[in-house]
């Protein structure tokens, strides 16, 4: 059975926001992993405060201190993350992989 390491977070547990970051991310992941996209990884950014999972499609879901979630893709040529309230607008900016209406 494979592990589900969580990187970036307190390795003596999670603290509040975290866990309830936590909780967002892995509600929002079940609605989205229907289609059948790649878990990349699941992470905790203490300088930001955001937990997240990274999906193999190129977006990431993410709650930032616990708060409502949203969807992010990074532009790997300028470093810069866009923040989008649905999953369908993330991936209808990401050239990466896009998925049907």
């Amino acid at each position: 059975m494979e592990k589900l390491t969580i990187n970036g977070i307190n390795q003596d547990g999670p603290s509040y926001f975290e866990a309830v970051g936590l909780s967002k991310v892995f509600a929002a992941y079940s609605e989205v992993s229907s289609y059948c996209i790649e878990f990349g990884g699941l992470y905790y950014n203490p300088l930001r405060g955001n937990v997240y999972i990274s999906l193999k499609n190129g977006v990431s879901i993410v709650s930032h201190k616990g708060q409502k979630v949203e969807y992010m893709i990074r532009n790997d040529e300028t470093g810069l993350d866009y923040y989008y309230n649905t999953f369908k607008e993330a991936v209808d900016n990401n050239n990466y992989n896009r998925i049907g209406d």
